[in-house]
């Protein structure tokens, strides 16, 4: 009997155990508007070569951050969300790691405007809308600047409270980094009351909260706004936005920065530890994840207003079994089949053998009516070997259209739009070449059997499906059997792409090789299985 795993070919089993340890250097770019392909040493090129670098960099260490939240929200893995204890220390730093990002946002949105424009003009020869990075990305910094507003909102409801020694007394016992972002206690107050000390003001809150000098400890308490419950609520919020863009950490390092290859260690221990948290970790923690978070949230008071905790609590869930699963993940759908997860996994397949495609950027098209994951991911693939035919960039992607965009280490890139089909593994042919010709007719190709795991003497039904949908497009099949049988046959796509072939039931044992093919591209993929 087979599994699904022998239906989409070689996995990478065990990744976790053989992520790359070296930071991979790139120098990638992505491609002009439209199906045209500019000369790499252009101005235009030299710009997007800049924005594909911050945007991979960036998404990576943000990444790792949020990995960081889900370690300290959990004590090192050792409790669940919610039932930890925070030390000063520990939120200082993680505090530090959130604010260092906000130095990415006016260079990320710049750099993901422009990758918006470039994603959403000239596919296959229409235009096509997508869920952007800008976007997406513009919502994580919101939550950032969001956060530290409500954090300096709170700092000053719990200080109206209390006296002006008592104030005083909080100024002189903040840390000397702290206090030296004013000149005097006085220029402190006033700019923190007017926002200018907002990106340390979680830190300040961290620091007044933890002054065993002061009653603000005491008062903080009285409004329902205690540490834990702050720090959870706007962790669960931060892990929530952040997931809407995710790095596929089990293959990538940040190029040119050691940040990446924290991030990757960050991914190993994620996997060897959160097992300690849940029995689990894959099928029920989006379930366990909601119920600590909205027990936890239900008493909590926001001075912006009413949390609605189950809301807040279900996207939290949510983003972070992603991240889970981002981290945890198989190549194989089998695999996820298994842990509820309903992803699909698109083989980006580069005609160009002689520089081969090493990133791709997916973003949702605005027709993709699949809300579950994130709305963009971006993969790199690690490997040196572009002379291997085989050799392919995996993203795994929730079901439905995407706009996917390879690119390749000298800069040039290709772009299609594409269908990837839950549980089936489906290449996806591009070309960075910048002689070849961009083809219209250039299709991403799935394919599965039914029933997926047949039995002594079941007949077998091969569907193959092209991505974007036409009909009339000519399907080869052929099948092998180790019983000696053969046969073949070209069909032709139905409304919806499809074509199949009806192969008869095999004796136990055998095994059957068959060979799906679209005629007018040449695109191949080979399955096989065992009665």
């Amino acid at each position: 009997m087979k599994t699904k795993h022998e239906l989409i070919g070689k996995t990478r089993i065990g990744r976790l155990l053989e992520i790359m340890t070296t930071i991979l250097m790139m120098a990638i770019v992505l491609m002009a508007p439209g199906c045209k392909k500019d000369d790499a040493s252009s101005p235009g090129n030299e710009q997007v070569k800049k924005d594909t670098e911050i945007l991979v960099e960036f998404n990576a260490v943000k990444q790792g951050v949020m990995i960081d939240l889900m370690k300290t929200m959990t004590n090192d893995y050792t409790k669940k969300i919610g039932k930890a204890n925070y030390t000063k220390e520990q939120l200082d730093k993680m505090y530090k790691d959130l604010y260092a990002l906000q130095a990415y946002e006016k260079d990320v949105i710049a750099a993901a405007g422009r990758m918006d424009d470039q994603l959403s003009s000239g596919v296959q020869g229409k235009i096509v809308q997508t869920r952007g990075l800008a976007g997406k990305l513009g919502e994580f910094f919101g939550w950032m600047s969001g956060s530290s507003k409500r954090s300096r909102e709170r700092i000053l409801t719990v200080a109206s409270n209390l006296t002006e020694g008592e104030r005083k007394e909080l100024y002189d016992g903040l840390s000397p980094e702290l206090k030296g972002k004013a000149s005097s206690e006085g220029d402190f107050w006033k700019k923190l009351n007017d926002g200018q000390l907002d990106n340390s003001a979680a830190r300040i809150y961290n620091d007044f909260y933890h002054n065993p000098y002061s009653n603000f400890n005491d008062v903080a308490q009285d409004k329902n706004l205690t540490i834990g419950k702050v720090f959870v609520n706007e962790g669960a919020e931060g892990v929530t936005k952040g997931a809407e863009v995710i790095i596929e950490v089990t293959k990538v390092a940040a190029p040119g920065l050691g940040k990446g290859i924290e991030l990757v260690e960050k991914g190993q221990e994620y996997a060897e530890k959160i097992e300690t948290v849940y029995k689990d970790p894959k099928q029920f923690i989006k379930n366990e994840v909601k119920e600590q978070i909205a027990d936890y949230l239900g008493g909590f008071v926001d001075i912006d207003g009413a949390v609605d905790a189950g809301k807040l609590s279900e996207a939290a869930g949510a983003a972070i079994k992603i991240l889970t699963d981002y981290t945890l993940g198989s190549d194989d759908p089998a695999d996820w089949v298994k842990s509820a997860i309903d992803y699909g996994l698109a083989k980006i397949l580069d005609g160009n053998t002689a520089d081969k495609a090493n990133v791709a950027i997916a973003v949702k098209a605005d027709n993709n009516k699949n809300q579950t994951g994130p709305n963009v991911v971006i993969s790199v693939d690690p490997t040196k070997d572009d002379k291997d035919l085989e050799d392919v960039i995996d993203i795994m992607l929730p079901g439905g259209d995407w706009v996917i965009s390879p690119v390749n280490i000298k800069g040039y890139t290709d772009k299609i739009i594409a269908e990837v089909i839950e549980e089936i593994a489906s290449v996806i042919p591009v070309n960075t070449d910048p002689n070849a010709p961009h083809v219209n007719g250039q299709y991403a190709l799935s394919v599965w059997i039914s029933p997926a795991d047949p039995g002594p003497g079941e007949g077998v039904t091969v569907t193959a499906k092209i991505s974007p949908a036409k009909s009339g497009e000519d399907i080869y099949f052929s099948i092998t059997g180790t019983d000696g049988y053969s046969s073949s046959s070209t069909n032709k796509t139905d409304n919806e792409g499809k074509a199949t072939f009806y192969i008869p039931g095999g004796a136990g044992g055998v095994r059957d090789e068959v060979h799906i093919k679209i005629v007018s591209t040449g695109t191949e993929r080979v399955i096989v299985y065992t009665f």
